[in-house]
């Protein structure tokens, strides 16, 4: 199937993707520059390009591993460097936003240290749990979560802390596990009387599935998986999927209501897409340990079957179209297929680091970090 480019357009230097948000006709990228926070308004169809700055830039942070230590770096600004610490422990952890960077430092007696810091790196406040043997940090735009499992009911806890302030917002003792997040959404998901159960939160900590929900939180298509995909909370996500023993439930986190219930597909491990105005669903499926992605329809009868797919992070499957961001260990690229005869067919790959934004019926938008650019499937 031709593959036809539309256009092109470059995105400011010196700057980073940090946010990804889709309206009617445009998506808009929020770009972690050097000396400001940028919004780049493109529409998807036309190419048409709206920039303007709409703040300073917020905290930003990364985590180097080292054998016996960690570095912690904080940014304001894209490459503009805050602070730097060393950390020692079994593990250490840490989130930025906005205003507030939240370091995680287990130690070697299981006690996990706790800290909100600022960009001049001064601790605002502090906490320690002890007992953990596990826990995750993760972040949605404002809001940042601290979750662990422990061998006591206290150490097993959840933490909600405002990245504007850095105050704890909610602190929930005897249920915590592990967390996905979105660009608006953080979901903890941990054991409770014998079964996984989901609590959702928004960015200003409200929870948003009141008394929590069984089943473990998948965000498609960013976050196909119930386990957290490093880079997808900068997508914007209007669905979230609870993924049960049995059942598949399709969440709108915005209503609080869960909009449709189906049967799991047989050997399903992760969901890419449900569609409830075409009645199908895309999973991410493992038979005799070989990864596919098969489309049911709401009968449960195959539409369509790949071939075996490996080392996808995460696809967008629309129409006749698939695209998938794969990384086979050496490049990191979009494989696009077509659906045809039943299965799928590779017409291109783009990359090294190109990532899929946006499949809406023959338009499909990538970007590397430098440069979006439209395409058209003929």
């Amino acid at each position: 199937m031709p593959i036809r480019h539309a256009w092109s357009r470059a995105l400011p230097s010196n700057c980073s993707l940090d946010a990804v948000r889709f309206r009617e006709e445009y998506i808009e990228l929020r770009l972690y520059c050097a000396d400001s926070m940028t919004l780049y308004t493109v529409n998807f169809i036309s190419g048409k390009v709206d920039i303007r700055r709409i703040g300073e830039p917020e905290l930003r942070g990364a985590v180097e591993r080292k054998r016996e230590f960690r570095i912690l770096t904080c940014y304001k600004g894209y490459g503009n460097r805050a602070w730097s610490k060393i950390y020692r422990g079994l593990n250490t952890k840490m989130i930025c936003r906005k205003d507030v960077c939240v370091v995680a430092n287990l130690k070697p007696n299981y006690a996990l240290d706790i800290s909100a810091v600022t960009s001049n790196g001064d601790v605002l406040e502090s906490v320690t749990v002890g007992g953990v043997y596990h826990f995750e940090v993760a972040g949605s735009d404002n809001l940042i979560v601290v979750t662990t499992r422990g061998i006591r009911a206290d150490s097993t806890t959840t933490m909600l802390i405002d990245g504007s302030t850095g105050s704890v917002i909610d602190h929930v003792t005897g249920f915590g596990g592990s967390a996905v997040s979105s660009l608006d959404y953080v979901f903890v998901y941990g054991e409770h009387e014998g079964k996984i159960i989901t609590h959702g939160y928004n960015n200003e900590g409200e929870e948003i599935i009141p008394g929590g929900e069984e089943g473990l939180p998948i965000l498609p298509p960013f976050n196909p998986i119930p386990h957290r995909v490093p880079g997808s909370e900068i997508f914007e996500v209007k669905k979230v999927v609870l993924m049960e023993k049995n059942f598949l439930k399709l969440y709108n986190p915005e209503d609080y209501v869960i909009e449709y219930t189906l049967l799991k597909p047989p050997f399903t491990r992760g969901v890419f897409n449900i569609n409830i105005h075409n009645y199908s669903a895309t999973v991410l499926a493992q038979i005799m340990g070989w990864p596919f992605i098969i489309n049911y329809d709401f009968k449960g009868r195959v539409i369509w079957s790949s071939h075996i797919i490996r080392d996808t992070i995460y696809g967008i499957v629309t129409g006749n179209i698939v695209a998938l961001y794969v990384d086979n260990g050496k490049i990191r690229e979009t494989k696009l297929y077509s659906v045809k005869d039943n299965t799928l067919v590779l017409e291109e790959s783009f990359g090294p680091n190109a990532l899929p934004l946006l499949v809406r019926r023959s338009n499909i938008l990538l970007t590397d970090g430098r440069v979006v650019a439209s395409y058209m499937m003929e």
